[in-house]
């Protein structure tokens, strides 16, 4: 059995506690790194001038970075990562052979403005990921400096991704979706998307037995103004990593155990084991490419007229809400309409029963999402996660 099995089996040995929520904010952080006595430094300041920390791991000649909460509230990756922190402090000789061949940096949370109110973009509502050129925030400026100060040899940028993805002809959500991303428009490789593509491929490769057909790529289509096109196009290797719905757990607390899995598997691709290029290049390109066919949830063959056959489908989506330091679902009507081409993560059979909306006003796009069939109430207001 590889070593990273073995290490996957025994997560529940290194999952750090106090992080079930997926509202993670600045001083929940702090704590954990000191609680942990993890080595770190501030690196920067956010624009409310919070402070940015540096995590650091290891003595080896690789230098790697990783990063989450660009988007304030995607905190997968954050929770998964500080697992995988505890993990490398344990005493499991392969996380010392990591200890002597890596030196890790990680930026928690890059976004801590954002983590504060549980939202994407940052106090002065820029998106950092789509700051690279203009440098208006100065997250990026941070984010820019560590990078350049750091002299890696490879990259990874870590986000959530919303229900609504898919691999394309699954009828399962992505559950882990990765990029490596274009340097222009034209489609032209250098050395550094070679060698992203070669790793994404040795990862594909070995998540896929852990989550067949949940894994999914991007379309590497360029974005001039994102992060990793450009760190791509300036030589330095990068991927993106997306956590995204597993069944059934909208607190993500399986897609952050196979997340660790994957953070352990991009280290060990570069370890130089197992890694012919050729082979996991195309890997890499046998990944399927997402689709964004899927809502929460889906009542199909809704009749509000009774005694005629006229019917349509009624698509929700939930909103994420901070309420008092906690997530909760507001399910909102996302779509009315024919939706048998498109899959649900819940399905509701209305056939034969009587719909009554019971939220005031008529129902349309972007109402809360609470009715009537026949007797039975169903509420997607304000769900405790």
């Amino acid at each position: 059995m590889q070593q990273w099995q073995k290490i996957f089996d025994r997560y529940s040995k290194y999952r750090q506690e106090g992080l079930e929520s997926r509202y993670v904010n600045p001083s929940m952080l702090l704590d954990i790194l000191e609680q942990n006595a993890y080595q770190y430094e501030i690196i920067g300041y956010s624009f409310q001038n919070k402070p940015i920390y540096k995590m650091r791991f290891g003595i080896g000649s690789r230098r790697v970075l990783l990063w989450s909460q660009m988007h304030g509230n995607e905190t997968t990756a954050l929770r998964a990562s500080l697992d995988l922190w505890n993990w490398l402090h344990s005493k499991d000789e392969y996380s010392q052979d990591i200890y002597r061949h890596f030196t890790i940096d990680f930026i928690p949370q890059l976004n801590p403005d954002g983590a504060e109110l549980y939202t994407r973009r940052n106090a002065q509502q820029i998106d950092i990921n789509r700051d690279f050129l203009r440098e208006s925030s100065p997250e990026i400026m941070v984010l820019k400096d560590c990078v350049e100060k750091g002299d890696y040899d490879a990259l990874l940028n870590m986000h959530d991704m919303r229900t609504i993805f898919h691999a394309k002809n699954s009828d399962l959500p992505a559950s882990i979706s990765l990029l490596a991303a274009s340097i222009d428009a034209e489609n032209n490789y250098n050395p550094a998307r070679i060698a992203s593509e070669c790793l994404a491929g040795y990862m594909f490769h070995h998540l896929q037995d852990f989550l067949p057909k949940a894994i999914s790529r991007f379309d590497d289509s360029h974005y001039p103004l994102a992060t990793g096109d450009n760190f791509m196009k300036q030589g330095t290797p990068i991927l993106l990593l997306e956590c995204g719905h597993y069944p059934e757990d909208y607190p993500r607390h399986e897609t952050r155990r196979f997340t660790f899995l994957t953070l352990i598997l991009w280290l060990q691709g570069q370890m130089g084991e197992e890694y012919d290029k050729l082979q996991w290049q195309r890997e890499y390109q046998l990944v399927p490419v997402n689709d964004n066919k899927f809502y929460d949830i889906i009542v199909y063959n809704v009749n509000i007229v009774n005694n005629t056959k006229q019917s349509f489908d009624i698509a929700i989506q939930y909103d994420e809400i901070l309420q008092e330091d906690k997530i909760v679902l507001q399910g909102k009507i996302a779509e009315i309409g024919d939706l048998q081409h498109y899959q649900a993560h819940e399905v509701i059979d209305a056939t034969g029963k009587h719909f009554k909306f019971l939220t005031q006003g008529e129902l349309k796009i972007g109402s809360p999402a609470r009715f009537k069939l026949d007797n039975e109430e169903y509420n997607f207001v304000n769900i405790q996660m």
